[in-house]
C-alpha cells in the first residue's frame, strides 16, 4: 500500500530531467510517482527542430492526458557548463549542451500552460555533487524502487530533494 507524504511541497507536481531521454514524475502524495520517459529515436544532429518539436509535443501530451492539469509546480532540471569537466566542456563544443538549454526553454514554455510556477534548477542545485550512482542509491533507500533509466531517477530525485528531510534520509518510508 502506498503511504501518503505528510508534507505538500511534492503531492501536486512534476519534475523533468531534461534529455533525449526526458524523464518525468508526477507526484501525487506518495513516495511512488507515476513516470514517464520520452525518447527521441531519430539523430538529432542536423534535425534540432523535428527534435525540439517532438519533445515538446509528447511532453505536452504527458501533462495534458495526466489527471491533474493544474500542478503547485512543475520543476525542470537546467543545464550549465562544467569548466572544470572535461565531458560538459566536449558537450558545451559539439553543440549538445545548446540543444539541451533549447529543450529546456521550450519545456518551460510548455509548463507554463499547466502551472503558474515553473522552477528551473541545475544538477548540483538539487543534488550538490551527488554521482548518478548515488542517486539511484539514495531514491532506492528512500522508497525501496530502481526505476528503468537514469533520466527518470534523477526526475524522481528531483522530487524528493523538494523536502529536505526525505532526502537528507532524516525520513526514510521504503518497505
Amino acid at each position: 500500500m502506498k503511504q501518503r507524504i505528510e508534507i505538500p511541497q511534492i503531492a501536486n507536481c512534476v519534475t523533468i530531467d531534461v534529455g533525449k531521454n526526458t524523464g518525468l514524475s508526477f507526484w501525487d502524495g506518495t513516495f511512488f510517482p507515476s513516470t514517464e520517459t520520452v525518447t527521441y529515436k531519430g539523430k538529432i544532429k542536423g534535425n534540432e527542430s523535428k527534435y525540439i518539436e517532438y519533445m515538446t509535443d509528447s511532453v505536452y501530451d504527458l501533462l495534458r492526458a495526466s489527471i491533474k492539469t493544474n500542478y503547485d509546480f512543475i520543476q525542470i532540471e537546467g543545464v550549465e557548463v562544467w569548466e572544470t569537466s572535461s565531458k560538459s566542456m566536449a558537450s558545451a563544443t559539439r553543440g549538445d549542451l545548446i540543444r539541451l538549454a533549447y529543450l529546456v526553454g521550450a519545456y518551460i514554455l510548455v509548463a507554463q500552460k499547466f502551472t503558474r510556477k515553473v522552477i528551473v534548477k541545475t544538477a548540483p542545485e538539487w543534488k550538490s555533487q551527488l554521482s548518478k550512482e548515488a542517486t539511484v542509491a539514495r531514491v532506492k533507500r528512500i522508497n525501496g524502487l530502481t526505476y528503468e533509466n537514469e533520466h527518470v531517477t534523477d526526475a524522481v530525485a528531483m522530487g524528493f530533494a523538494n523536502v529536505e528531510n526525505i532526502w537528507l534520509l532524516k525520513r526514510v518510508i521504503a518497505k
